[in-house]
């Protein structure tokens, strides 16, 4: 197992990088979940209906989900300064990978549920307005005496 020991003699300014990262990974995994309470704080300041409540809540949830998994990440990156054994680095290693994915998943189902509330959030004027042209078009393309089809 001696060739292993090579693996473990990290060098220290590899394991000073990493506690640096770390250290910055937890505070910004608490910048974000601030700023998301700051933004969740606005938007139902406006008296929300239940429905938009309801996003903003779970939005927040989402989101203070990843900034926990970034604060903990942070962690596990911060611990590989006082590693001294193969087995928990490739443990730390395993979980901070698993975490990244997770945070990459979460993010993009927060981007999709945001892009879905914006494509069914409806906008009745512009919808009205949509239909009128698309009917005026479709009527002076109808020859005279002809009624349309449904």
């Amino acid at each position: 197992m001696n060739h292993w020991n090579g693996l473990l003699a990290i060098s220290q300014n590899l394991q000073t990088s990493a506690l640096i990262l770390g250290v910055a990974g937890i505070g910004l995994g608490i910048f974000l979940f601030k700023v998301h309470q700051e933004l969740f704080a606005k938007a139902t300041s406006q008296n929300p209906n239940a429905a938009l409540l309801r996003f903003e809540k779970n939005k927040l949830q989402r989101r203070s989900l990843v900034a926990g998994l970034v604060s903990s990440t942070g962690c596990f990156m911060a611990a590989i300064y006082w590693v001294s054994e193969v087995k928990i680095l490739a443990i730390l290693t395993l979980l901070m990978i698993c975490q990244l994915v997770l945070i990459l998943a979460l993010a993009a189902i927060d981007l999709f549920a945001i892009y879905l509330r914006q494509i069914a959030r409806s906008d009745k004027g512009e919808q009205r307005r949509i239909l009128e042209a698309y009917l005026k078009e479709k009527s002076k393309q109808e020859p005279a005496g002809t009624t349309p089809e449904s």
